[in-house]
């Protein structure tokens, strides 16, 4: 008789006494003329008497293959959760029989905690009619609103019992129907309104159609439901419609905080702010407003903007009315007579607003602000017309050292603009050049009162040399400093002895390259002869003789190179190729310095008009520099790639020793070499292949980190 008792009870969990306890259970409940069914803790029907089969219509096979919902759809899992705290149930609530009729019935509940059993009682409730589920929505007349209503409805009887809600209340809460019905109608409101709840179920006992608001949990948190409470529709089953005006409520209340919000800005605000109809009637305005058109609001409400208007032929007003009523929305400024016969420039802006019935204009009043600035011009141009004549550059800066005036000649020397000059600290050159020149400069002049110094600032990778005079009070607030341009002077200056020690070498090597080559032919002969005859054992000796004449031989070519023009044939060349050659040419020299050479090539390069053999050979002269930079080996990295439409970019970067800054603008000079047998004039030779290339030749370094040789070569030669 019981279904898979086994499984339900637990074929070990039983003493012996309880083992046939539940032997003995369907004899004692066969011989009860009440309905009763038994149920395990998994709501699975396992025993049922004959008084069940009776009163439920299902035969005993019927009843054991269900489920207890399947009797008690409305019934909640949280009805069983109670039991075991409290193992008796007693309630009244619907049943469903086979013939799909419903019976009220009243149900009570036993738990056999040992045997892990449900037994329960079913007794009609003899006052309860039977009634079919489409009976009972026909009777009431809501099937229709329980199936397509958008409003939330419930059903609960007098003890406060939930019998059915409608799809729409299910969704307005989140939670499925099943878990609402045969749940008190408290369950449904928030602990914190519970006091809220009981008052209204106070004034529902006496009697009546009762509405009002009152919040619905939903998750973990509620809405706002608008109810209208009617009591004993049908046999004592009172319904109540809900409607979520959560977000009417929360919109009502933006509304009225934002309403809240514009009164205090309207109030508050420093501008005047005037509304006025679509005939141009003022009919709102704040305190502002009224000062700034000196009157009361009587007097200003539906007078029209134009009325204040000074001069309304003139064209910048109508040119303004015209541009409102063509854009709906203008900000300008005019001039406006105020009825006491005050004078006011105003700025406004003014924005229609016609299908509100109203628009709005903020008023500024910029009087003081335009006086002053009118006095700020004239003052402008009076030091305009003193320092348009001078070709030094002049600053004037006050007591915090703020730059307050510059005339145009110092922006063309700083290359800033007036606008970043004006307010900038006067002693901003000491970040730009980072040197001892600009910090003595200002201390001395803060000693002395005056100061006169030649300062240097490094831009772009140029340096330029500036000439700072400063007299402080030339006024009781003013300060002057003039800054004059030397660059071009001192780099002239540099040239000239550049030159001039080109004109020396190339003099030089005139003379010595001729003179030193012909005996070093016959040097070289004679020690070709010699090594022939003589034993292997001065083979070494004839080999540095032999190298050391090479070199001396490369010192020459390098003479007669710097001496006189070169008759050089350019044609088309591949600077990759090129680069390629000299790479593998040097690779057995850097492995031996544990150098690894890289060369990382743009694809499809254009090729160049160049004399493909002396760019090898600066290629040789820089890279074998930086082989010889890096003792402890590293790598050098050679890009190539088209910098634009012009150039060619060639940048070779080593991770040597580096340079200081001193040395770094040596570099090129003749004779000046950082190498213990350098002669100082492989890279003077190299800058003027370069240069002769119309190319352009940067140099980068920085003290243990490396450096990096940037070369720029046209891609045509013009």
């Amino acid at each position: 008789m019981f279904r898979s008792c086994q499984c339900t009870c637990g074929s070990a969990v039983f003493h012996d006494d309880q083992g046939k306890l539940v032997q003995l259970l369907p004899k004692i409940i066969e011989g009860s003329s009440e309905a009763i069914v038994v149920k395990d803790f998994q709501s699975n029907i396992v025993l049922a008497n004959k008084a069940a089969e009776t009163f439920t219509l299902y035969n005993e096979e019927e009843l054991n293959s269900m489920k207890w919902n399947d009797l008690f759809p409305s019934i909640q899992a949280a009805t069983f959760d109670c039991l075991e705290v409290r193992p008796h149930f007693k309630g009244e609530m619907f049943m469903k029989l086979k013939d799909r009729s419903c019976k009220y019935v009243h149900l009570t509940i036993h738990r056999e905690v040992e045997m892990k059993l449900d037994i329960c009682y079913i007794n009609e409730v003899v006052e309860k009619k039977e009634i079919s589920e489409n009976q009972l929505f026909a009777t009431f007349n809501i099937k229709d609103i329980f199936q397509h209503i958008t409003d939330g409805v419930i059903l609960f009887d007098q003890d406060g019992m939930i019998l059915y809600v409608n799809p729409a209340f299910s969704n307005i809460v989140n939670m499925d129907i099943k878990e609402i019905e045969s749940s008190p109608i408290q369950s449904l409101i928030p602990n914190e309104f519970h006091h809220e709840f009981k008052r209204f179920a106070k004034l529902f006992r006496k009697g009546g159609r009762l509405c009002g608001e009152i919040p619905i949990a939903q998750n973990d948190s509620y809405i706002v439901a608008e109810f209208t409470l009617s009591r004993n529709v049908q046999d004592g089953i009172n319904m109540v419609i809900l409607k979520d005006i959560t977000l009417q409520r929360q919109m009502k209340m933006n509304l009225e905080k934002s309403e809240k919000m514009f009164e205090a800005l309207f109030n508050e605000a420093i501008d005047g702010i005037v509304f006025w109809d679509k005939d141009g009637h003022a009919i709102k305005a704040n305190d502002s407003a009224l000062k700034i058109f000196e009157c009361t609001m009587e007097e200003l409400i539906n007078k029209k903007i134009s009325d204040f208007i000074l001069n309304k032929q003139d064209q910048k007003f109508i040119d303004t009315t015209h541009k409102l009523n063509e854009n709906g929305e203008v900000r300008e400024d005019l001039h406006f007579l105020m009825p006491n016969g005050q004078k006011k420039h105003l700025e406004f802006t003014i924005k229609l607003h016609s299908e509100d019935g109203y628009s709005i204009s903020i008023f500024r009043n910029i009087s003081e602000r335009y006086e002053i600035e009118r006095q700020l011009r004239k003052s402008e141009k009076r030091f305009r017309k003193v320092f348009k004549g001078t070709v030094d550059g002049m600053i004037l800066w006050n007591q915090n050292y703020k730059i307050v005036d510059v005339n145009p000649s110092v922006c063309k020397i700083l290359k800033w603009t007036r606008e970043q000059l004006i307010g900038r600290d006067i002693r901003v050159f000491e970040r730009i050049s980072h040197n001892e020149e600009v910090m003595m400069h200002w201390k001395k002049t803060a000693e002395e009162g005056k100061g006169n110094s030649i300062v240097s600032v490094k831009r772009n990778d140029r340096n330029y040399y500036f000439e700072v005079s400063t007299k402080m009070h030339i006024n009781s607030q003013l300060h002057l400093t003039i800054i004059r341009d030397l660059t071009e002077e001192i780099e002239i200056q540099e040239k000239l002895k550049k030159s001039d020690t080109l004109n020396i070498v190339g003099e030089l090597a005139a003379g010595i390259a001729h003179e030193i080559r012909n005996p070093m032919t016959a040097l070289k002969g004679f020690i070709q002869l010699l090594e022939s005859d003589l034993e292997d054992e001065y083979g070494m000796y004839f080999n540095v003789i032999t190298t050391e004449l090479s070199r001396i031989e490369s010192i020459i070519t390098e003479f007669l190179i710097l001496a006189k023009p070169q008759a050089i044939q350019y044609k088309k060349a591949n600077i990759t190729k090129i680069l390629q050659e000299t790479i593998e040419l040097l690779n057995a020299q850097a492995t031996m310095h544990n150098v690894l050479l890289k060369l990382k090539a743009e694809v499809d390069l254009p090729e160049i008009y160049a004399e493909g053999n002396q760019l090898k050979q600066v290629f040789i002269n820089i890279i074998k520099n930086a082989i010889e930079a890096m003792p402890k080996g590293g790598h050098i990295y050679v890009k190539v790639n088209q910098k634009d439409q012009k150039y060619i970019s060639i940048s070779i970067i080593d991770e040597g020793i580096g340079m200081s800054d001193e040395k770094l603008n040596r570099l090129g000079e003749p004779f000046y070499t950082t190498k213990d047998r350098g002669t100082g004039l492989g890279l003077m030779v190299s800058f003027k292949i370069i240069k002769e290339h119309n190319g352009i030749v940067n140099v980068e370094s920085e003290v243990g980190k490396g450096t990096a040789f940037h070369i720029l070569l046209p891609q045509h030669l013009s």
